[in-house]
């Protein structure tokens, strides 16, 4: 009995064995015959798959891709000729955007207080836009010792002239009431010292009112009764978004305490260098800007100004460069990389598309149709940015068609075929 299971556990584990060994060699037989994009459009089009893709090389040993007619309609595949163009010496230059002083503004409170939120909405949080005279809090007055020993002696003075204009104002209105009966009766008194009579009655009511005025305003600052009458209005002198909160609503400030600190993203400031040893003899006249993590954008900008080489912990020259983001999420801190226009003669060169481009192993090339259904990959640099593309200076030509559809395909079919081949020749 024992035997028996011994020989049944000795051919389970032989068949787990060979089921471990089967699976990878069926996957990679499977990856080997699978279906591809462009295997696919030649069998499509009734061509042998062998047909659709052909590698060879050229004079130069780089390597051609060809495809049928067919083929490239069903992938969709199209081309444009370069143009071209012309771009002033530049030198390539690295930083970071650091904060603007003329694109921040500082609010703060105006007087000692209390700091109180607006009505019916929130104390604004960092990253909320703000507009231009906008009411965003107010400033509860908070009053000194000496400052409340000054206003009660004003409130005393005050009060003391109510009573006063009070009791002239009583004796303005009887002296009137009597002319008038003078003047109704035997007309004893003139037309003219009735009028008198009545201008001192309304001197002396206005004065009177605004004495009572002077009074409530004292009594409730005093009070601190919270009438909203004697509340500062904070508001922003400038459109941006919210960087810093320095106050929360219910703290005591003091007076020019800040509060918030605002920043329009729309003008930054960039500062760069070059390499250390790159000598640059003159001002650039312009920049093209590139943010890391928005490198399909390029931000025009202006040279502010040169910083000496060596200053803040870098050897080689440094350049503040300013530049508009439009709506662009850029905050200070994030990485650039900037094109530094340097005077002298234009280079000539082409415009390559954007999408043209195909990167591997951290270089760009693009597909040039050097014959008909003929494609080979070249190897370009790509340091100048410019709102199209990018600027080349060798290795292409005006005229010359690239790949601007399809470049991506292009590049994962002849990889694919070079992994094919390698696996092949290995066996």
């Amino acid at each position: 009995m024992k035997l028996k299971n011994a020989w049944i556990w000795t051919l389970l584990a032989v068949a787990i064995v060979a089921g471990i060994w089967a699976v990878p060699r069926y996957v990679i037989d499977a990856g080997r015959t699978g279906d591809s994009s462009i295997v696919n459009a030649a069998s499509a089009a009734g061509d042998a798959p062998g047909e659709a893709l052909n590698l060879e090389r050229d004079a130069a040993g780089r390597r051609v891709f060809a495809l049928g007619h067919d083929v490239q309609e069903r992938i969709d595949l199209s081309t444009s000729p370069l143009v071209a163009s012309e771009y002033l010496p530049h030198v390539t230059a690295f930083g970071r955007v650091v904060e603007n002083p003329g694109s921040t503004f500082t609010l703060r409170s105006p007087i000692a207080g209390y700091l109180e939120q607006r009505d019916g909405d929130s104390w604004p949080r960092v990253g909320d836009a703000v507009s231009t005279h906008v009411e965003l809090g107010s400033i509860k007055p908070r009053l000194t010792t000496v400052e409340r020993f000054d206003l009660n002696s004003r409130l005393m003075q005050v009060r003391a002239d109510v009573d006063e204009f009070t009791a002239r104002l009583a004796a303005a209105q009887s002296s009137y009431e009597h002319k008038k009966s003078l003047n109704e009766g035997q007309k004893v008194v003139t037309d003219r010292e009735i009028e008198a009579a009545l201008a001192n009655v309304k001197t002396e009511a206005a004065r009177l009112a605004a004495a009572e005025q002077t009074l409530r305003l004292l009594t409730d600052t005093l009070a601190g009764n919270g009438n909203s009458a004697n509340d500062i209005r904070l508001v922003s002198q400038r459109n941006g978004n919210v960087i810093d909160v320095y106050a929360q609503p219910g703290e005591s400030v003091e007076a020019g305490q800040a509060l918030l600190k605002i920043l329009d993203s729309r003008q930054q400031l960039a500062s760069v260098a070059v390499a250390t040893g790159t000598v640059v003899d003159e001002m650039p006249i312009g920049a093209n800007i590139r943010v890391v993590g928005l490198e399909s954008r390029i931000f025009p900008g202006a040279i502010r100004s040169a910083v000496p080489a060596g200053a803040a912990g870098s050897n080689g020259q440094m350049f503040l460069v300013s530049f508009e983001t439009a709506d662009a999420p850029i905050r200070p801190g994030m990485l650039v990389q900037a094109t530094l226009e340097l005077q002298g003669t234009p280079v000539k060169g082409v415009i390559v598309p954007r999408g043209a481009v195909v990167r591997v192993g951290g270089a760009a090339y693009v597909y040039q149709q050097t014959g008909d259904g003929q494609f080979t990959r070249i190897q370009i640099d790509t340091d100048v940015p410019v709102e199209a593309g990018w600027f080349v200076s060798a290795g292409l030509s005006a005229g010359d068609r690239v790949v601007v559809v399809g470049a991506g395909t292009l590049l994962s079919e002849e990889l694919r075929s070079q992994i094919e081949a390698e696996a092949e020749g290995d066996e």
